[in-house]
């Protein structure tokens, strides 16, 4: 059942009484048939069309736009987890590299301290 509000808006805004039944694209305006202005946008070649169509159309329009939305909404969705993934991936990379260097920066360090007991050593033999 329609409130009193919805009922108001399915009625002509200039004659309350009447519903609309034509939609002018060009000036986004509904007109039921007593409507004057409505014979000048058929007189300047407005698209006027029934309102049931107009509405279908709209809807359809709707539906398109909902469906495309919903589709970008997906690729997003999924561009989101792929960046979320990479990072895990990235993350565990530097953290492997991080350790290769600590590593090989201990054995660089190792074999100096070595090679300085060796000198040490030579120069304490003279």
């Amino acid at each position: 059942m329609l409130t009193s509000i919805e009922e108001k808006k399915r009625r002509c805004s200039t004659h309350c009484e009447n519903s609309p039944q034509f939609f002018c694209s060009d000036c986004t305006k509904s007109a039921c048939k007593d409507c004057e202005f409505i014979l000048k946008c058929l007189n300047e070649k407005h698209d006027v069309r029934p309102m049931d169509i107009a509405s279908n159309e709209a809807e359809q329009d709707a539906m398109k736009l909902i469906k495309t939305v919903e589709e970008i909404k997906t690729k997003l969705e999924e561009s989101y987890d792929s960046i979320v993934k990479n990072q895990a991936k990235y993350e565990n990379h530097l953290k492997l590299c991080r350790c290769a260097i600590e590593m090989k920066e201990n054995e660089k360090i190792e074999k100096v301290k070595k090679e300085g007991r060796k000198l040490m050593s030579h120069l304490e033999e003279l």
